[in-house]
């Protein structure tokens, strides 16, 4: 099946040059055995360099862009790897503080990071750079990094699916998309010592799934309609330290393993003996180590 392309393209300034749009290639055809492979926690495999010399400010909060991607980056890093499998590039040239160029980019979590932003204003002051955004650079907008990759973001809302729903779902919008969907956990937990509730989210990309699309057999639908996301579409990030991973490891229980077991991902968590690429989802950081069952799935995000 041939996907739809819609080319959408936004206009940026960067470091005052007049920045040229490009097209990308669709997804037809995708080896999965060539995929891209992301991860942020523990020791990012992507380029840094001067990331921690990158803030900016909102308010009485600053955020510095290396603690940001590394301690809430669950989700760019998930876009960054479906944008990479897709052969995305930025549809401007952009300014990226870790070679000091101003060029077309491809995917990784920082170049997503910028699309997330608009490309907003970087300056420097000489010693740190400051970027003009007025948000958490990895509170994402979906829509807004589509767009600025070239691409369409979709989403489907699981709510109120069962577990087994969920499963027919995933593996439905994974077999239409074979560079990979999100699947997107959320839930809130009350903080005893603040008092008040929190968000709690993780996402990683579903590569594969052994379930079946049949009706009759143990996983069925219905199909959950996918929209196009908006500018309304944004995720809160959870910062979740590496050093907290150890003594939050609860993992799947025995309901969520009948599913999760089907599904093979990359888990943007690669810490010590939690394994990120490419692996069932049982053995990953969602399955053995997270605070997230199969039921916190919630959304499937996918971009063509």
């Amino acid at each position: 099946m041939r996907k739809r392309l819609l080319r959408v393209t936004s206009v940026a300034i960067c470091a005052m040059m007049l920045c040229s749009s490009v097209l990308t290639a669709d997804s037809d055809g995708f080896d999965a055995n060539n995929h891209r492979y992301f991860t942020n926690q523990g020791t990012p495999n992507f380029e840094t360099d001067n990331l921690t010399l990158l803030t900016n400010t909102v308010g009485d909060t600053t955020y510095n862009w290396y603690n940001r991607v590394v301690y809430g980056g669950c989700m760019v890093t998930c876009c960054a790897m479906i944008l990479d499998n897709l052969g995305a590039t930025t549809t401007e040239a952009v300014f990226d503080v870790r070679d000091g160029d101003c060029v077309v980019r491809d995917a990784d979590p920082v170049t997503v990071m910028y699309a997330n932003t608009n490309f907003a204003t970087i300056t420097s002051n000489g010693t740190n750079f400051i970027s003009s955004y007025n948000g958490d650079p990895v509170y994402i907008y979906s829509s807004r990094i589509a767009n600025n990759f070239d691409k369409e973001c979709h989403v489907v809302d699981l709510s109120g699916c069962s577990n087994a729903e969920k499963l027919y779902n995933i593996t439905y919008y994974r077999n239409l998309n074979p560079e990979g969907v999100i699947a997107y956990f959320f839930r809130t937990e009350y903080n005893q010592t603040l008092g008040k509730y929190e968000n709690h989210s993780h996402g990683v990309v579903v590569m594969e799934s052994s379930a079946s699309l049949d009706y009759g057999r143990s996983f069925t639908g219905p199909i959950v309609g996918d929209r196009i996301c908006t500018e309304a579409d944004v995720i809160a990030p959870t910062e979740v330290p590496v050093s907290e991973i150890n003594s939050r490891a609860t993992g799947f229980n025995s309901e969520s393993t009948i599913y999760a077991q089907h599904l093979t991902v990359c888990d943007t968590v690669n810490y010590n003996s939690y394994p990120g690429d490419y692996v069932n989802m049982c053995d990953a950081y969602i399955g053995v180590a997270s605070d997230f069952q199969f039921e916190h799935i919630t959304k499937i995000y996918y971009f063509d």
